[in-house]
């Protein structure tokens, strides 16, 4: 929890204080040219306190809260959108944000707020996602590399269903992709790595880490009418006699997108 000096210095804060100078120098680590070193940031983002009714624009006290949220309420709502939604306490993922628009969207359609005010904050919201680098990770090494245990299990379950994946069974492929799939999750529960895919801000789990880490798996072969199992990642290249899934692969992902539009 932070201490009463830091928590007084926050709730002092008026929107317009929030600026990148007022980030850089509190919230990222940052050189100070006057002792010539990398300090350390007074806030992480994480940091969490109490905030009594009326201390921001909430209208209950708030037990626990955090310098990430306080900071999005200060900038975005204060002063602007404190009639259509009270304090927001709720990590900012993909859903999150999600459901904070639609309270803006109902204010909108029910004149609580006007077009100004719409204006006012998809141009608060542009500002503070350009700081995205200084507030996301990045992804790390065990998430850009396959991982040795979920791979021996993907060539052990490949072994046990060759039969069927010989036939182009799809859905028993699908059914061994949702298993390594759950397995590397749980191996990389906590990596900060996995803060992109959990936030939903960039790459789907399900998808994007699972065809570059653990497996490509069924492809679609539009001149048999059956699929074929490409049995290896993309971190992993490929094997020459599954050149013409991954092809293929390719194909049908970017086709409905130039050629199809024009159909």
């Amino acid at each position: 929890m932070l201490s009463q000096e830091d928590r007084a210095f926050l709730i002092s804060l008026k929107q317009t204080d929030i600026d990148r100078n007022f980030i850089e120098q509190n919230l990222v680590q940052h050189y100070n040219p006057e002792t010539k070193k990398i300090e350390k940031p007074r806030f992480n983002w994480s940091d969490e306190f109490s905030l009594k009714k009326g201390e921001c624009h909430n209208r209950e006290d708030i037990k626990r809260t955090n310098v990430g949220l306080f900071i999005f309420n200060k900038f975005i709502v204060e002063n602007l959108l404190e009639n259509v939604t009270d304090y927001w306490n709720t990590p900012l993922d993909k859903k999150s944000l999600g459901k904070f628009e639609n309270n803006i969207n109902d204010g909108l359609k029910n004149d609580i707020i006007d077009l100004n005010d719409y204006a006012e904050y998809q141009n608060r919201l542009q500002w503070i996602l350009s700081l995205h680098s200084m507030v996301c990770g990045s992804f790390t090494e065990k998430t850009i590399v396959p991982l040795k245990g979920v791979i021996a299990k993907r060539e052990k379950l490949l072994k046990e269903k060759a039969d069927k994946l010989a036939e182009g069974d799809a859905i028993e492929a699908v059914k061994i992709e949702s298993e390594l799939i759950e397995e590397a999750k749980k191996e990389l529960k906590g990596d900060p790595g996995m803060e992109l895919f959990d936030s939903g801000a960039r790459g789907n789990f399900d998808n994007n880490y699972k065809c570059n880490n653990i497996i490509r798996g069924p492809v679609f072969d539009p001149v048999t009418g059956k699929y074929k199992i490409a049995p290896n990642s993309f971190s992993e290249g490929l094997r020459k006699e599954n050149i013409p899934e991954f092809t293929n692969g390719v194909i049908l992902g970017q086709y409905p997108k130039s050629v199809g539009t024009a159909v």
